[in-house]
């Protein structure tokens, strides 16, 4: 018969950690549990990165937004500007400022010529002014030609001359 202790011993030797490790079952387990971690591992590192990724375009779509509202903010001050509101007078209303002379230029397409500018660019029409004598002309599509006088009538670097020149004697006088 074996002795007792000799018994003890041996049932402790078979539940030793080492003893237990190199049991093919337990080797497996353990080799799955690691697979299992490693999976893991991988989608979290996979999520993460494609978390990056999102705050990298959101925050490129930040500085786009930005630049949009400063662009919008930017369009608003030159629309709310005195500026903006004369073209707009001038352009739209056919308004002018007093001494100011309203200038019709006639389309060259509809007289017969090549036309000269894109078909993108639209033909801009003045309001109609009466001349100094008063008399007012339809021109070509209902447009209104104001008569010149003959005073105006003076070459065009004798006009230069009297603007530049003689403005100013007359303020001195």
């Amino acid at each position: 018969m074996i002795h007792p202790i000799v018994a003890f011993r041996k049932k402790i030797r078979a539940l030793h950690p080492m003893r237990l490790l190199e049991s093919r079952i337990v080797l497996f387990l353990l080799i799955g549990i690691a697979l299992v971690g490693l999976y893991q591992f991988g989608q979290l590192f996979f999520k993460r990165y494609d978390t990056e990724q999102e705050i990298r375009k959101f925050q490129g779509d930040i500085t786009k937004l930005e630049d949009q509202q400063n662009k919008i903010e930017e369009l608003q001050k030159f629309l709310g500007s005195s500026f903006f509101a004369e073209q707009e007078a001038r352009m739209r209303l056919g308004l002018q400022k007093p001494g100011e002379k309203a200038v019709v230029v006639h389309d060259l397409k509809q007289e017969g010529t090549e036309e000269t500018t894109s078909p993108s660019e639209k033909p801009v029409k003045a309001a109609p002014k009466t001349s100094r004598e008063g008399n007012i002309q339809n021109g070509v599509d209902g447009q209104k030609i104001a008569n010149v006088s003959s005073e105006d009538k003076k070459n065009n670097p004798i006009q230069w001359w009297d603007y530049f020149f003689a403005s100013r004697n007359e303020g001195l006088e």
